[in-house]
């Protein structure tokens, strides 16, 4: 990892977690952490860490970074800390799905808390199935392409503002309360745009 790094690079990262499968060939062309257990379904690691609960091999990174069992946060969130100097970057989270419902929610508030210290931040989540889950964005505005049902998360009351071809518009900045349910299940119909004042979560519809 660059150990000076620019406060305008742009950078990207793949993070494995310990819920497999394999990983596509098509994330291993940017650099690969690998999180505790997740060293078991990437071909590629850069680098590693973990408390090694879910993972009882030798640490397999060219840079490794050991963690304690015990200790008040969770493997992401200490993952998390060794790209945190990075000011705008784009993150893919294979095998960070599925499971326990408790890890899956923490793994997204883990991402929301490291969005908001961020000047531009992307984090997309993809199913086990291949297909993307969700996306976390830090405040600004964004444009999507999706055939289909999304709802935006507000993790914090916030204004949001959504224009293009979905089925319900927010014409003006628009106060959405956090967790509430009026950005819940939207259709879209091709590029739509968000922008928002605070990070949010968009997740989408993959039954479809």
């Amino acid at each position: 990892m660059d150990s000076i790094p620019k406060k305008n690079e742009f950078v990207i990262w793949t993070l494995v977690g310990p819920m497999g499968p394999e990983t596509p060939l098509d994330l291993l062309k940017h650099s690969v952490l690998a999180v505790d257990g997740g060293a078991m379904y990437t071909s590629k690691i850069d680098t590693w860490t973990g408390d090694s609960d879910s993972y009882t091999g030798k640490p397999p990174g060219l840079i490794n970074h050991t963690l304690p069992r015990e200790k008040a946060r969770s493997d992401l969130g200490h993952a998390l800390d060794l790209i945190t100097h990075f000011s705008r970057l784009e993150l893919h989270l294979w095998g960070f799905l599925g499971g326990r419902r408790d890890h899956e929610m923490i793994n997204f508030g883990e991402i929301i808390h490291f969005s908001n210290s961020k000047d531009h931040l992307l984090a997309v989540f993809y199913g086990s199935n291949g297909k993307i889950q969700a996306k976390i964005c830090s405040r600004g505005n964004w444009t999507f392409e999706h055939q289909g049902l999304f709802s935006v998360i507000s993790f914090e009351d916030q204004s949001i503002q959504m224009s293009g071809n979905c089925k319900y518009v927010l014409e003006k900045p628009t106060q959405i309360k956090a967790f509430s349910s009026q950005t819940l299940s939207n259709e879209a119909f091709g590029l739509f745009n968000v922008s928002s004042d605070k990070s949010f979560m968009i997740l989408f519809n993959d039954e479809e």
